[in-house]
């Protein structure tokens, strides 16, 4: 029992002398860096802290004490300084500043010669090229890219290897390239920060100027339409939203929608009213002051059946009313129907002029549409067809009973 109580005891000790050793000193304490220093130079101990105080000890390479103070904290703010002997070693030199177990420790080095050189002896980038010329004693340049270069990188070597270099605020190595550095379209303001060995800073600033990318939209050629016709705007576009407007021929607004592309690509169809004006209707599609313009016909539909007009001599023959009845309450009221009938007046005038010079045309083409005009009329007339067939029925049922 006894020897357990002496381990126990021991163990004890051991951790209660280690354990202050591993403390955090983020709990209590920070002290900033020291720069390197000469013989003779001032030492400036800076940091934060909890406590109303903090003890600052200054250790020599060879582990004797060089400084002890006691330093005030204000606000979680104390600084000490004290000047090196001028026969101080070279070496480096550690700081312990806190209280009890809670400390920070920071090391500097004392050397004979420090330098306080800050420049850069070159800058490179990624793209685009300095202006003014690349100068260790210019400190501002400007650079421009196109709109395609959406990041950049930049390599700055230092003309002292003692220098430390920091680029929009992060460590970079002498001579090595930074991380891809983002740019917007515009100014985009980059420093480069040099810290001499003693501490001496220097700035460099460079200016990458982006061209804007330039927004672009087109829209293909619109045919042209008849009332009730579907309409199909399309193009490319480098923009990301394209609002699409139709003015009908008195400046009016028909139709708006905002449609996404897809690509680069747009498409958008709508259906133009069935009693939609006549005239040359003017589509807008684009964002801002970026559009682009196309236009198209509506034309009316034509109250003519020239073929048939043209063989029968007038337009307003049964025949001929009939035929154009059957147009507007059948064909015009579906896409392919008013397809056929934009295809019929575009070919027929012709046909119809060569038709109305023959009388033998004439009459070859009134028995060609007389099957079809007997269809039409069934059509329109179901009960006039049942009554037809009724009676044909009957007559060849008394036929046949009259044979037999």
């Amino acid at each position: 029992m006894r020897d357990r109580l002496i381990s126990i005891l021991v163990i004890t000790a051991i951790l209660l002398t280690v354990l202050p050793f591993v403390v955090d000193a983020s709990e209590g304490v920070t002290l900033n860096p020291i720069f390197a220093k000469t013989p003779g130079d001032s030492v400036t101990i800076s940091g934060t802290a909890n406590f109303d105080e903090v003890g600052i000890k200054v250790l020599r390479p060879n582990g004797t004490i060089l400084f002890v103070e006691v330093a005030a904290v204000s606000n979680r703010i104390f600084t000490k300084t004290f000047d090196l002997p001028i026969n101080t070693a070279t070496g480096i030199y550690t700081v312990v500043a806190g209280q009890e177990s809670i400390v920070a420790n920071e090391t500097f080095e004392v050397k004979e010669e420090i330098s306080s050189n800050a420049d850069l002896s070159n800058l490179d980038l990624s793209a685009g090229d300095l202006l003014p010329d690349f100068n260790p004693s210019e400190t501002t340049y400007t650079v421009e890219v196109a709109c395609d270069v959406a990041d950049i990188t930049i390599t700055p070597t230092t003309a002292d290897t003692w220098a430390t270099i920091k680029v929009n605020g992060t460590p970079v190595e002498s001579g090595q390239p930074t991380g891809a550095l983002p740019l917007n379209e515009g100014e985009n303001i980059i420093t480069v920060e040099v810290t001499a060995e003693d501490g001496t800073v220097k700035e460099y600033s460079v200016t990458v100027i982006r061209e804007a990318v330039s927004a672009t939209i087109t829209i293909d050629p619109i045919s042209d339409k008849l009332p009730g016709d579907s309409v199909t705007i399309s193009g490319e576009t480098t923009l990301d939203e394209v609002s699409i407007k139709v003015i009908r021929p008195n400046n009016t607004i028909l139709y708006l929608e905002v449609i996404e592309p897809v690509t680069g690509i747009f498409s958008h169809t709508f259906t133009l009213p069935a009693d939609a004006a006549a005239g040359t209707y003017t589509v807008v599609a684009g964002r801002g002051e970026m559009v682009d313009t196309a236009t198209f016909a509506v034309t009316e539909a034509l109250d003519e059946c020239f073929i048939a007009t043209a063989s029968y001599g007038s337009k307003f023959e049964p025949a001929v009313i009939l035929l154009r009845r059957f147009r507007d309450d059948y064909l015009l009221t579906n896409s392919s129907g008013r397809t056929f009938v934009k295809y019929y007046y575009r070919t027929s005038p012709l046909i119809a002029n060569f038709i109305a010079k023959s009388e033998s045309l004439k009459f070859m083409v009134k028995i060609f549409l007389t099957p079809i005009i007997a269809l039409v009329y069934i059509i329109y007339n179901p009960f006039i067809t049942i009554l037809i067939g009724a009676f044909i029925s009957l007559w060849i049922v008394r036929r046949r009973y009259l044979v037999s």
